[in-house]
C-alpha cells in the first residue's frame, strides 16, 4: 500500500502491518514444521564439498562459489554444526515466499486470500524446500535474486530510481553466490530501467542515465567471481562438438583425445567429460596442470567450437532443453538433484569430525527429497515454459504490468538459455528460481482472469484480462 492509500484510509496501513505481520507468522511456521519434519543438512557432491572446505579452511576453489563458503562458516561459527545453516536457509525460504507475495502485490493489487496462496505456495515449492536443506548456494541466491526482481519492479511499477542501488546491490549478492547468474541479474538490471519506459513511468533522459547502474553491475562482477574458471565448463559442454584442430597443438590433441568417446548419446556423457578421472577435462588437466592456463587453453577450444559450428552449438543446446521434457530422463535428472550417489569416506570422517554429524555412505531419502521427486516432475514442465506462459499472461495487459511481467519473461528465458547452451547437464534444480517467478506472477494474474470471466460471463460481457 503506497501513501496515498494510507493518507486516504488512516486505519488501512494498521491492518496492512497486521496482514503482512500474520502473513509471515504464517509461512515462518510453514518453514519451522518443516525442520520439525526433516532437520538435516543434506549434501551433493562435489559442491557441498568445497563449500565445506572453503569454510573450515579458506579455500578459494576455482570453479565455484568463494563467498557461499564463507558465509558458511559466519553462519556456522564455533557451533560444530550445520543445523545454523539449515535453519538461517529455511528462514531465507520464508524470505523469498514473503517477496514473492510482495511482488504480486505490487503488480496486481490482488486480494489477500491470493497473496496468502502466494507465499504459501512458494514456501511449499518442491525444490525450494529440498534445496534450504543442502549445502549448495540455491537457497541464499534465490532470496537475493527475488530481493533484485522485487527492486527492479519498483523502478518499473513506481518510477522510483531509489530502488536502483538496490537492484545493483542484490545484483553482486546473487553473482557472488550463484556465478552462473551473473547474466540473469546483469540483464534484471539493464532492462529494468527500458521497460520502466516502455511503462510510462520514466522518461528516455532518466531510463539511460539509470544505466549506470548496469555499468556498476558489469565492473564489480569479476571482482567478486573472479576464482571461477569458467573454460572447463563450456569445453565439456560443447564436448560432442570437438574436433582434434580445436585444441590446437598436434601432440595434445593425440594425448588427451586417444580412445575417448565424446559422442556417446547418454544424457550423462558430458558430466562425465568434466568430472570423471578419465574424461576430457582431466585427461586435460594432466598435460595442462596449471589452472590458469587449463581455463585459457579449454576457453580458446570451445571458443573454437563456437566459430567453427555455431548451428551445432544451437543444435546441441536444443537437444540439451528437449532432454528435460522426457519424463524418465527427467526422474533421473532428479534422483541426481537429490545427491543419491555414495557420500565418500574422506567426507563423511570430515564431517564427523568438523561438524559432530555422522552419515551414511548413501544416506536414505527424506520427506523433503521425496516430495520433490513426486511432485517436482509435475511441475517441472511449467518452469519450463515459463518465458512463452509468462509472455501469454502479458496479453492485453495495462503497460505497467505488462512491463513487469515481461522483465520476468526475460529472466526466466536467460535461465533457461544458460541451462541449455552452457550446462553439462540440464539438472532440474537449475529451474528453481524460475518456480519463484511462475508462482509470484502466474497465481494473482490468474485469479484475476477467472474472476473476471466469472463476473463478465452471465452478463455477456467481455472476459479481457483485468487492470
Amino acid at each position: 500500500m503506497d501513501r496515498r492509500d494510507a493518507a486516504a484510509h488512516p486505519g488501512s496501513w494498521h491492518a496492512t502491518a497486521f496482514f503482512w505481520s500474520a502473513l509471515a507468522i504464517v509461512v515462518v511456521a510453514l518453514k519451522l514444521l518443516g525442520l520439525t519434519l526433516d532437520p538435516h543438512a543434506a549434501f551433493f557432491l562435489g559442491d557441498s564439498a568445497s563449500y565445506l572446505h572453503t569454510a573450515l579452511t579458506g579455500w578459494i576453489p576455482p570453479d565455484r562459489s568463494y563467498w557461499y563458503g564463507v558465509v558458511v562458516a559466519t553462519i556456522v561459527g564455533s557451533t560444530q554444526s550445520l543445523t545454523p545453516l539449515v535453519i538461517a536457509q529455511s528462514m531465507a525460504g520464508a524470505g523469498t515466499a514473503l517477496l514473492a507475495a510482495w511482488w504480486s502485490d505490487l503488480v496486481f493489487r490482488p486480494g489477500r486470500a491470493v497473496l496468502c496462496v502466494v507465499a504459501i505456495a512458494c514456501a511449499l515449492e518442491p525444490s525450494q524446500l529440498l534445496l534450504e536443506r543442502y549445502v549448495l548456494t540455491e537457497s541464499l541466491a534465490l532470496f537475493a535474486l527475488a530481493l533484485q526482481l522485487l527492486a527492479a519492479t519498483y523502478v518499473i511499477v513506481r518510477g522510483n530510481w531509489l530502488w536502483m542501488p538496490m537492484v545493483v546491490l542484490s545484483g553482486v549478492a546473487v553473482i557472488a553466490l550463484r556465478p552462473s547468474l551473473g547474466p540473469v541479474v546483469i540483464a534484471v538490471c539493464a532492462c529494468a530501467p527500458l521497460l520502466a519506459r516502455a511503462a510510462g513511468t520514466v522518461r528516455t533522459g532518466s531510463a539511460l542515465a539509470a544505466q549506470a547502474g548496469t555499468a556498476i553491475l558489469v565492473a564489480v562482477t569479476p571482482l567478486v567471481a573472479a576464482n571461477v574458471h569458467t573454460g572447463t565448463f563450456l569445453l565439456a559442454a560443447w564436448s560432442p562438438l570437438l574436433e582434434p584442430s580445436d585444441l590446437g597443438d598436434a601432440d595434445l590433441q593425440d594425448r588427451v583425445l586417444e580412445g575417448l568417446d565424446l559422442t556417446s548419446p547418454d544424457l550423462f556423457t558430458r558430466e562425465t567429460n568434466l568430472w570423471h578421472p578419465d574424461g576430457l577435462v582431466k585427461r586435460l588437466a594432466r598435460e595442462v596442470p596449471e589452472t590458469e592456463e587449463l581455463d585459457r587453453v579449454a576457453r580458446q577450444a570451445a571458443l573454437a567450437i563456437a566459430v567453427r559450428d555455431p548451428i551445432g552449438v544451437a543444435v546441441l543446446a536444443g537437444r540439451t532443453y528437449a532432454s528435460v521434457w522426457n519424463r524418465k530422463n527427467r526422474s533421473r535428472l532428479m534422483h541426481w538433484d537429490v545427491g543419491q550417489q555414495p557420500l565418500d569416506a574422506e567426507f563423511r570422517r570430515r564431517l564427523a569430525s568438523s561438524f559432530r554429524l555422522v552419515v551414511d555412505e548413501r544416506p536414505p531419502p527424506t520427506p523433503s527429497s521425496r516430495y520433490y521427486l513426486k511432485v517436482g516432475s509435475w511441475v517441472a514442465p511449467a518452469y519450463l515454459l515459463a518465458p512463452l506462459l509468462l509472455l501469454a499472461v502479458s496479453v492485453r495487459r495495462p503497460p505497467v504490468q505488462r512491463s513487469a511481467l515481461l522483465l520476468l519473461a526475460a529472466a526466466s528465458a536467460l535461465i533457461l538459455v544458460s541451462v541449455a547452451f552452457l550446462a553439462t547437464l540440464p539438472v532440474v534444480r537449475y529451474l528453481q528460481p524460475i518456480s519463484w517467478m511462475m508462482i509470484a506472477s502466474c497465481i494473482p494474474a490468474l485469479v484475476g482472469v477467472v474472476a473476471a470471466a466469472w463476473r463478465s460471463g452471465p452478463k455477456g460481457g467481455s472476459t479481457s484480462w483485468p487492470a
